[in-house]
């Protein structure tokens, strides 16, 4: 009997501005690394997309790149394949994606990564994580953040379920994304989304209120000093 895992979540929150396009249809991870392809929305460019598989058995999918599809949402990505390790103590299989994501010329940079899964066991001991490292693209020596994401034990946190936010060091327009999709002994996942979320206009407009209240009373308190 298949045992349903809760959708794990991480919130992200970036500072990019402007409406998204609408999603593209999905293409194969394989299709866009060997012909350097791109995938674009309104405020960012999303490309180098790799992908590299290692599993035991052989027989665990997916069993190529080919099998592992990418595709556009209204703010990031979509990644869809049926992940799966049979049963088995020893069984298992790893799937690395890498990808660079960019912030068009004239929109802000982001500051926040995002990650959330689903997917089911056919086993109590079935396991299943995702790790996400984000690293300047312009030097990727330097570690920008990073995520763990495992079910079911992450299940016992209920505070990560409600969207918890997972922020950068600092803000950038260009980073490159590691995903490490591992699973064993009877674990499933179907999907895998990477989010960039556009802040609320009512919240822009309150910072840029804020803003405006502080920068007056600044220069009411340097009038006062002066008379």
């Amino acid at each position: 009997m298949m045992q349903k895992w809760a959708v794990a979540t991480a919130v992200t929150a970036v500072t990019v501005l402007g409406a998204l396009s609408a999603p593209a249809r999905a293409i194969s991870i394989a299709a866009l690394q060997s012909s350097n392809g791109t995938l674009e929305t309104t405020d960012k460019i999303f490309s180098d997309f790799s992908c590299l598989i290692s599993s035991d058995p052989e027989t665990n999918t997916p069993t190529s790149c080919d099998q592992v599809e990418v595709s556009l949402l209204p703010n990031g990505l979509k990644f869809e394949s049926d992940f799966f390790a049979a049963e088995g103590d020893s069984s298992f299989i790893d799937v690395l994606i890498q990808y660079t994501v960019m912030a068009k010329p004239g929109t802000s940079p982001f500051n926040s990564i995002g990650l959330a899964f689903d997917g089911e066991i056919t086993n109590p001991d079935g396991f299943a994580s995702i790790t996400e490292t984000v690293v300047d693209a312009n030097d990727i020596t330097k570690l920008l953040g990073s995520l763990t994401v495992t079910a079911p034990d992450d299940l016992s946190d209920p505070g990560f379920e409600l969207n918890q936010d997972v922020p950068l060091s600092e803000s950038v327009t260009k980073a490159f994304v590691t995903k490490d999709i591992f699973l064993t002994d009877g674990a499933r996942i179907s999907m895998i989304t990477q989010t960039y979320q556009v802040p609320e206009p009512g919240t822009i407009a309150g910072l840029v209120a804020l803003g405006s209240l502080g920068i007056g009373s600044i220069l009411k308190r340097q009038r006062k000093e002066n008379s």
